[in-house]
């Protein structure tokens, strides 16, 4: 079937491959401010990032907000088009929750931390498991129980990392609100 794989095709590069080659560049650039034990810059890096994602996020967003029209622009079938748009705007929440964990993972990453983020992606991608097959197979759900599921997931991964971060404070002096450096050379 056409219809999850256009969807998914369509989130896939229209945000998500975005934000994760973006936070390759997170990495590389805290790892060498972390290394030089700048925990400042660090979280200036931090900032930028977020900053800059979220500036991306809006057109990213309202494309698949509205990817109906582009589908149908395409001279996708209909009934295809407006399912697809379906999956993609009713996964818009789980695509935030996407970016704003692995920008935190790629923060932490570049901090010599991968273990936390990953033991998080874990238990996540285990509850959309067992999400997915509740809302799919038993309460036959369809596309809007992929969106379900996937909204869950994402979400509670991002919840999960703010709650590791914020409990366990894992890089002292490297997370701070926002300064006037957090909006200089963006």
């Amino acid at each position: 079937d056409a219809l999850p794989i256009l969807a998914s095709t369509c989130i896939n590069v229209l945000s998500l491959t975005i934000f994760v080659a973006f936070n390759y560049g997170l990495i590389a650039r805290t790892s060498q401010a972390f290394g030089a034990k700048n925990l400042t810059l660090v979280g200036e890096y931090l900032h930028k990032a977020a900053l800059i994602y979220g500036i991306l996020a809006i057109p990213s967003c309202t494309i698949l907000w509205y990817s109906n029209k582009i589908f149908l622009l395409l001279e996708f079938d209909e009934n295809i088009a407006r399912n697809a748009h379906k999956i993609c705007s009713a996964s818009l929440p789980g695509i935030l929750g996407f970016i704003g964990f692995n920008t935190l993972t790629a923060f932490l990453n570049g901090c010599d931390l991968f273990k936390p983020p990953a033991i998080i992606q874990t238990i996540s991608a285990v509850i959309y498991s067992l999400i997915a097959y509740i809302t799919i197979s038993l309460l036959d759900m369809g596309i809007e129980g992929v969106a379900i599921s996937f909204n869950i997931q994402h979400c509670l991964a991002l919840v999960m990392i703010i709650i590791y971060i914020k409990e366990v404070d894992p890089v002292p002096g490297g997370l701070f609100w926002f300064t006037e450096n957090s909006f200089n050379n963006c």
